[in-house]
């Protein structure tokens, strides 16, 4: 069962005394926070959002606190967080989930080294309170929703998908706005699954755009806000969302804390806990990177993918692309007779077949899915970082 929760956002210095004066009532052992930010880079983006709470070691509830670091006034804001950081330094344990990420946005707001003797991560007992399998085995989830709606509330995705419900919501809006551009500036009518097509290709980019329309779409870009950076978003439903995160962290922390003790694993969360900060300053460095072999190889990578989406329209007879699951399992069935459930990964990668060409279409599939990946999670996105 969950605890009682009660959530406060600090707006005047009132709440700030008040967060104090329960801190002091409850003599809390074990705290906890988070981060609401406007991308996931480590150097480049930055907190909009810093939500802490604490759990009430007599009584079966615990509190958490919102501050809008964007709304709060300099010296209000400067305020707030030197009382919390004041406080929580004063814990046994300060506990994040993932909590470098945490750590390298603070440091991005000016705020570094926030609690380096009692900093903790909840993972690190997530991981240790379980048996070693891999989640795709049935093993412990690393996501926090994922861990909490197994765990802790069958209903913790709840706010997720609050949250994509508005990232869709925004990105309708944005799409149409791209849409009524293009009707204006270039004087055509354009359906909106053209302009979605020409945005979804991670591999060709903007290189399958035309010219001539380059201008209005970095001009699109440029000025209508990102779906993806949360800034953007009803900041109502965020503030809601980021409660839950230290409320999941907080609750899955103290499940966990009994069980790693009672399988000895406290020297190992030791170990884990002094490795924090040394990982994520080497974070903060990085790590070398040779950007003119990542160029070459990405044109090389990208010429590949080409070729072999024009050989899978060629053995599909039809224009199609990987993303399309409905049409590749309509082809395999009915073409060659598999009977297939999905065209997922695993399924395609288990299933055994003595027809040859049924065999070299999945392989045609299997490898563009992989190179595609690779080409826009790690090609792209080092030398983007």
């Amino acid at each position: 069962m969950m605890m009682t929760w009660y959530k406060k956002e600090i707006l005047t210095l009132q709440d700030v005394k008040d967060f104090i004066d329960k801190f002091k009532e409850v003599k809390p052992l074990y705290g906890g926070f988070d981060t609401e930010t406007d991308g996931l880079h480590i150097i480049r983006n930055h907190p909009f959002l810093l939500i802490f709470g604490f759990v009430d070691p007599k009584k079966n509830e615990g509190h958490t606190y919102l501050l809008d670091l964007d709304e709060a006034r300099p010296l209000f804001r400067r305020i707030a967080i030197d009382n919390f950081i004041t406080e929580f330094n004063k814990l046994k344990r300060v506990v994040a989930w993932n909590a470098k990420y945490d750590l390298h946005m603070m440091t991005n707001f000016g705020r570094p080294n926030l609690f380096e003797h009692n900093i903790t991560d909840a993972q690190i007992y997530a991981r240790l309170a379980h048996d070693a399998i891999p989640e795709k085995e049935g093993g412990v989830p690393m996501k926090l929703k994922d861990y909490a709606t197994r765990y802790i509330d069958k209903n913790a995705r709840y706010m997720s998908k609050k949250v994509a419900e508005e990232r869709k919501r925004l990105k309708v809006l944005r799409n149409k706005r791209l849409q009524e551009m293009l009707n204006e500036k270039t004087g055509k009518k354009w359906p909106m699954y053209k302009v979605e097509a020409m945005l979804s290709d991670k591999v060709l980019g903007l290189d399958n755009v035309p010219r001539k329309i380059l201008p209005i779409i970095k001009e699109w870009l440029d000025t209508t806000p990102d779906p993806d950076n949360y800034r953007n978003l009803s900041r109502e439903i965020v503030k809601q969302y980021a409660h839950i995160d230290v409320i999941y962290t907080l609750e899955a922390f103290l499940q966990c804390l009994p069980v790693v003790k009672d399988r000895l694993q406290e020297r190992t969360v030791d170990r884990e806990e002094r490795l924090i900060y040394p990982l994520y300053r080497m974070e903060r460095v990085g790590f070398a990177f040779n950007r003119d072999y990542a160029y070459e190889s990405k044109e090389k990578l990208k010429q590949y993918i080409l070729e072999k989406r024009k050989e899978l329209i060629l053995l599909a007879k039809e224009d199609i692309t990987v993303g399309q699951h409905a049409k590749i399992k309509e082809i395999l069935n009915n073409e060659y007779n598999l009977n297939l459930p999905s065209t997922g990964s695993s399924v395609l990668e288990n299933i055994e077949i003595e027809n040859k060409d049924a065999k070299y279409f999945i392989q045609t599939i299997s490898e563009l899915r992989t190179l595609e990946k690779w080409y826009s999670t790690y090609i792209i996105k080092w030398i983007n970082e």
